[in-house]
């Protein structure tokens, strides 16, 4: 992921993207946000690493994440229709079945 930010930053006229690793201590974290399902931290570390990475190594592993996240998002959406469709399925079951309770046989 830190790879398709890095990437991205070049649609913005930023040269020479790079990725960073670095060990974070809770008292460099200064802010936490999920917006947007997203875990994001925004810290000061002490120390820092630039990553060995190439600008075609970046975009490619941009390119692997982007078609990942992809892949994930509709297999996401797949299960949120089967969900669907199983409840109303199980919906429509139990419509029948009120409607049929609610009908009297010819033994009352």
């Amino acid at each position: 992921m830190a790879c398709w930010f890095a990437w991205r930053a070049q649609l913005f006229g930023l040269s020479n993207p790079a990725v960073y690793e670095a060990q974070i201590n809770l008292d460099q974290i200064y802010c936490y946000t999920n917006d947007g399902y997203e875990d994001e931290f925004i810290c000061l570390p002490s120390k820092y690493k630039r990553i060995d990475l190439s600008e075609a190594d970046i975009e490619r592993l941009a390119a692997e994440h982007s078609a990942a996240a992809k892949a994930s998002q509709e297999r996401q959406q797949k299960n949120v229709m089967t969900a669907r469709k199983a409840m109303e399925k199980a919906a429509r079951g139990a419509k029948r079945r009120a409607k049929a309770k609610a009908v009297p046989g010819p033994w009352h």
